[in-house]
């Protein structure tokens, strides 16, 4: 008998493209986990040491002792990471949905404490932090509906978040300009004025807006999400660059920013795009 071809969307499907996509669905799940791994790696580590919005607003907006903070505020943290090496093993539901969960109260307490540049750009810039866990918990089921569905979290996580960052850097984020100052200083060994620091500023800003907003309009575009996903990386890295060795964790806590793209990067070879036809 004949191989009987299989149709996705429209599309006939040879048993050996069929191989390909499985091994691309396994590929892109540890890369979601694997991620997810490091950013509450990072947000642990930020627990015991830097502390959290949760931990902030806990103290200061609610009055609560500095012990019982620490106690509620680590705790959460010791929670998320055993969640996220759970999710190693066993792609729970549950698990993920509190994950998500702590990272979006993290992030909108982050907006309602203030303290950081543009806190209204809080909630935009870490939607790659709380959506991951969902777009995981989505993209391990069999279906391909629900891989279509954790493909658009993908999408909206890291392309809001780049929406965010591009208008903090339109904004001249303070932060921003020091870390391309210190880049020229410790990495190319020339000296950037503030002028010209904003100037390039700018310049990024725009970008990242532009990708962020390609990537929300639905295009599979792998060029833009390999330049996502080698950004994503090298602005995580900017934080050592500027801070020292001891900032590992804000480079873990930005997994997402890599892991994202390079799943999406990944999904665009497995079917043919719809659009083409």
């Amino acid at each position: 008998m004949g191989r009987r071809a299989v149709r996705v969307r429209g599309h006939p499907l040879d048993p050996s493209t069929l191989v390909s996509r499985a091994r691309t669905k396994a590929v892109v799940t540890w890369v979601l986990r694997v991620a997810l791994l490091f950013q509450c790696v990072g947000m642990f580590r930020h627990a015991h040491v830097d502390g959290t919005a949760i931990g902030e607003a806990l103290f200061e907006l609610l009055r609560w002792s500095e012990t019982s903070m620490l106690i509620v505020e680590r705790g959460l943290a010791w929670a998320a990471l055993l969640a996220a090496v759970a999710c190693l093993v066993v792609t729970s539901r549950l698990l993920l949905g509190f994950l998500a969960g702590y990272f979006l109260l993290d992030a909108c307490l982050g907006w309602v404490v203030g303290g950081t540049f543009a806190p209204a750009l809080v909630l935009p810039s870490d939607a790659a932090r709380y959506l991951l866990p969902l777009a995981l918990s989505w993209w391990a089921r069999d279906r391909d509906d629900d891989d279509r569905l954790a493909t658009w979290l993908m999408r909206v996580g890291i392309g809001v978040t780049f929406v965010g960052h591009g208008t903090e850097a339109l904004l001249h984020n303070p932060h921003f300009v020091d870390y391309i100052i210190a880049a020229g200083q410790r990495v190319l060994s020339m000296r950037i004025e503030q002028a010209a620091a904003e100037t390039i500023l700018t310049a990024i800003g725009i970008v990242d807006v532009g990708v962020g907003a390609a990537t929300l309009a639905g295009r599979r575009w792998r060029g833009v999400f390999g330049y996502m996903a080698a950004w994503g990386l090298l602005t995580s890295l900017a934080r050592i660059v500027y801070l020292g060795p001891g900032k590992w964790p804000a480079v873990a806590i930005r997994a997402a920013h890599v892991g994202l793209p390079v799943a999406l990067f990944l999904t665009c070879a497995r079917t043919p795009d719809p659009s083409s036809d």
